[in-house]
């Protein structure tokens, strides 16, 4: 019975162990980015086309954009997406993600009031 007990506590912590590998870490991240035109929250353009392109990347759960700081905030699990990529996403729909700059590509594709000038 004793050698029952022992292989039953074994078979729980590995399977215990799986499980705990098996789960996806969840972290947040905080981009900064810059939208050209000041009538963003009205036009309906940088919002959504932000926060569409970056829910769509694997392993984004939610994205979501303050336009008065210009930061979005992304939910994201650890072991499908990081940071560089989310951002690297961000700027080639044109717009700047942190020290990422926006690819002109992605320029391109914006409204013409979006477009920033330098």
């Amino acid at each position: 019975m004793k050698e029952f007990k022992n292989i039953a506590i074994a078979i729980l912590l590995v399977f215990a162990g799986f499980t705990a590998s098996a789960q996806k870490k969840v972290e947040t991240v905080q981009i900064k980015t810059n939208i050209a035109c000041d009538h963003c929250a009205i036009c309906g353009t940088c919002q959504p086309l932000i926060e569409t392109t970056l829910i769509a990347e694997k392993g984004v759960k939610t994205a979501k954009l303050d336009v008065a700081s210009q930061v979005v905030t992304v939910v994201y699990k650890t072991t499908k997406t990081n940071p560089d990529i989310l951002r690297e996403s961000l700027s080639n729909a044109g717009y700047d993600a942190d020290g990422t700059k926006a690819k002109e590509t992605g320029v391109a594709q914006l409204d013409e009031c979006c477009i920033k000038v330098n």
